[in-house]
Protein backbone atom coordinates (compact mmCIF):
# COMPACT_ATOMS: atom_id res chain seq x y z
CA UNK A 1 0.00 0.00 0.00
CA UNK A 2 2.68 2.86 0.70
CA UNK A 3 4.67 1.92 -2.24
CA UNK A 4 1.37 3.06 -4.33
CA UNK A 5 1.24 5.77 -2.35
CA UNK A 6 4.58 7.11 -2.75
CA UNK A 7 4.87 6.08 -6.51
CA UNK A 8 1.34 8.05 -6.92
CA UNK A 9 2.43 10.98 -5.12
CA UNK A 10 6.27 11.25 -6.83
CA UNK A 11 4.07 11.39 -10.34
CA UNK A 12 1.47 13.61 -9.52
CA UNK A 13 4.01 16.09 -8.15
CA UNK A 14 6.49 15.48 -11.13
CA UNK A 15 3.45 16.18 -13.80
CA UNK A 16 2.46 19.29 -11.71
CA UNK A 17 6.28 20.63 -11.30
CA UNK A 18 9.20 21.27 -13.93
CA UNK A 19 13.02 20.69 -12.49
CA UNK A 20 15.02 23.53 -13.33
CA UNK A 21 17.72 21.42 -14.62
CA UNK A 22 14.61 19.64 -17.55
CA UNK A 23 14.36 23.40 -19.11
CA UNK A 24 17.84 22.74 -20.57
CA UNK A 25 18.03 21.53 -24.15
CA UNK A 26 21.33 19.44 -23.60
CA UNK A 27 19.89 17.93 -20.32
CA UNK A 28 16.90 17.04 -22.22
CA UNK A 29 19.23 15.15 -24.95
CA UNK A 30 21.72 13.83 -22.71
CA UNK A 31 19.12 12.07 -19.77
CA UNK A 32 15.68 11.72 -21.59
CA UNK A 33 15.59 7.99 -21.49
CA UNK A 34 16.95 7.86 -17.56
CA UNK A 35 14.78 7.26 -14.97
CA UNK A 36 16.80 6.26 -11.98
CA UNK A 37 17.72 8.45 -8.66
CA UNK A 38 20.26 6.97 -6.41
CA UNK A 39 21.42 8.28 -2.62
CA UNK A 40 24.49 7.62 -1.24
CA UNK A 41 25.06 8.19 2.63
CA UNK A 42 27.69 10.40 4.60
CA UNK A 43 30.41 8.56 7.13
CA UNK A 44 33.75 9.94 5.71
CA UNK A 45 36.10 7.22 3.99
CA UNK A 46 34.10 4.11 5.01
CA UNK A 47 31.03 5.75 3.47
CA UNK A 48 33.37 6.95 0.49
CA UNK A 49 34.31 3.32 0.15
CA UNK A 50 31.30 2.06 0.07
CA UNK A 51 29.75 4.48 -2.13
CA UNK A 52 32.96 3.34 -5.01
CA UNK A 53 31.35 -0.54 -4.55
CA UNK A 54 27.58 0.89 -4.94
CA UNK A 55 28.40 2.84 -8.07
CA UNK A 56 30.49 0.03 -9.13
CA UNK A 57 27.35 -2.58 -8.11
CA UNK A 58 25.35 -0.51 -10.60
CA UNK A 59 27.99 -0.73 -13.65
CA UNK A 60 28.02 -4.08 -13.14
CA UNK A 61 24.19 -4.48 -13.35
CA UNK A 62 24.21 -1.87 -16.43
CA UNK A 63 22.04 0.03 -14.41
CA UNK A 64 24.52 3.56 -14.23
CA UNK A 65 23.47 4.43 -17.89
CA UNK A 66 19.86 4.83 -16.04
CA UNK A 67 21.01 7.45 -13.46
CA UNK A 68 19.68 10.43 -14.17
CA UNK A 69 20.09 12.09 -10.48
CA UNK A 70 22.50 11.05 -8.21
CA UNK A 71 22.01 12.76 -4.18
CA UNK A 72 25.20 12.52 -1.71
CA UNK A 73 26.24 13.66 1.61
CA UNK A 74 29.55 13.96 3.25
CA UNK A 75 32.02 10.53 2.01
CA UNK A 76 29.20 9.57 -0.16
CA UNK A 77 29.59 12.96 -1.96
CA UNK A 78 33.53 12.40 -1.91
CA UNK A 79 33.10 9.18 -4.59
CA UNK A 80 30.04 10.64 -6.18
CA UNK A 81 31.72 14.62 -6.88
CA UNK A 82 34.76 12.80 -9.28
CA UNK A 83 32.25 9.84 -10.44
CA UNK A 84 30.22 12.51 -11.67
CA UNK A 85 32.66 13.94 -13.48
CA UNK A 86 35.45 10.98 -14.54
CA UNK A 87 35.39 10.17 -18.51
CA UNK A 88 37.00 7.03 -17.43
CA UNK A 89 35.17 4.30 -15.42
CA UNK A 90 37.56 1.67 -15.39
CA UNK A 91 40.56 4.11 -14.46
CA UNK A 92 37.93 5.97 -11.56
CA UNK A 93 36.82 2.31 -10.05
CA UNK A 94 40.21 0.30 -10.26
CA UNK A 95 40.07 -3.07 -9.52
CA UNK A 96 37.47 -4.16 -7.72
CA UNK A 97 37.47 -8.24 -6.76
CA UNK A 98 34.36 -10.72 -5.71
CA UNK A 99 35.49 -10.94 -1.70
CA UNK A 100 36.13 -14.39 -2.71
CA UNK A 101 38.93 -13.40 -5.07
CA UNK A 102 40.80 -10.85 -2.57
CA UNK A 103 43.62 -12.35 -0.83
CA UNK A 104 46.40 -10.63 1.40
CA UNK A 105 48.91 -10.01 -1.72
CA UNK A 106 46.55 -8.52 -4.05
CA UNK A 107 44.62 -6.36 -1.27
CA UNK A 108 47.58 -4.46 -1.15
CA UNK A 109 47.78 -2.71 -4.35
CA UNK A 110 45.44 -0.31 -6.08
CA UNK A 111 45.58 0.91 -9.54
CA UNK A 112 47.13 4.31 -9.53
CA UNK A 113 44.93 7.52 -9.60
CA UNK A 114 41.96 5.60 -8.64
CA UNK A 115 39.37 6.21 -5.89
CA UNK A 116 40.31 3.27 -4.77
CA UNK A 117 44.13 5.16 -4.29
CA UNK A 118 42.60 8.29 -2.76
CA UNK A 119 40.72 6.32 0.03
CA UNK A 120 43.67 3.73 0.91
CA UNK A 121 46.55 6.80 0.54
CA UNK A 122 44.22 9.60 2.03
CA UNK A 123 46.66 11.89 3.44
CA UNK A 124 43.79 13.69 5.48
CA UNK A 125 45.46 14.51 8.69
CA UNK A 126 48.59 15.59 6.83
CA UNK A 127 46.18 17.86 4.68
CA UNK A 128 44.35 18.99 7.20
CA UNK A 129 47.59 20.27 9.50
CA UNK A 130 49.13 22.17 5.94
CA UNK A 131 45.28 23.80 5.29
CA UNK A 132 45.75 25.00 9.12
CA UNK A 133 49.55 25.90 8.35
CA UNK A 134 48.69 27.81 5.28
CA UNK A 135 46.29 30.16 7.31
CA UNK A 136 43.20 28.36 5.69
CA UNK A 137 40.94 28.48 8.77
CA UNK A 138 38.02 26.90 8.64
CA UNK A 139 38.63 26.00 5.38
CA UNK A 140 40.73 23.57 5.78
CA UNK A 141 38.73 20.40 5.91
CA UNK A 142 37.37 21.37 2.99
CA UNK A 143 41.03 22.01 1.47
CA UNK A 144 42.15 18.71 2.79
CA UNK A 145 39.24 16.62 0.85
CA UNK A 146 40.05 19.00 -1.78
CA UNK A 147 43.48 17.69 -2.19
CA UNK A 148 42.54 13.82 -1.82
CA UNK A 149 39.17 13.41 -3.50
CA UNK A 150 39.14 16.21 -6.47
CA UNK A 151 42.40 17.05 -6.99
CA UNK A 152 42.94 13.81 -9.17
CA UNK A 153 40.25 14.64 -11.37
CA UNK A 154 41.04 18.29 -11.94
CA UNK A 155 38.05 19.40 -9.37
CA UNK A 156 40.15 20.92 -6.17
CA UNK A 157 40.35 24.66 -8.12
CA UNK A 158 38.23 26.44 -6.07
CA UNK A 159 38.46 29.18 -8.84
CA UNK A 160 36.95 27.12 -11.60
CA UNK A 161 33.58 26.30 -12.24
CA UNK A 162 32.79 22.53 -12.75
CA UNK A 163 29.07 22.03 -13.47
CA UNK A 164 26.58 20.09 -16.07
CA UNK A 165 28.43 21.64 -19.17
CA UNK A 166 29.34 25.22 -20.93
CA UNK A 167 25.60 26.02 -20.71
CA UNK A 168 25.12 25.59 -16.89
CA UNK A 169 28.51 27.69 -16.35
CA UNK A 170 27.28 30.33 -18.32
CA UNK A 171 23.83 30.40 -16.38
CA UNK A 172 26.25 30.33 -13.26
CA UNK A 173 27.62 33.12 -14.22
CA UNK A 174 25.26 35.42 -14.57
CA UNK A 175 23.76 34.43 -10.88
CA UNK A 176 20.45 33.31 -10.21
CA UNK A 177 17.23 35.11 -12.05
CA UNK A 178 15.34 37.34 -9.47
CA UNK A 179 11.43 36.88 -9.22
Amino acid sequence: MSKFYVDFWSREWIDQNQFPEATLESFQQAYADRDLGVAFSGGGTRSAACTLGQLKALDELGLLPRVKYISAVSGGGWAATPFSYTHDLEQYFGKISDPENITLSNSKSVLPKSLQEAITQSPLVSNLLEGGLKLRGDESFAYSLGKVFLKPYGLDNPNHYFTFNNETKALAKQGFPRG
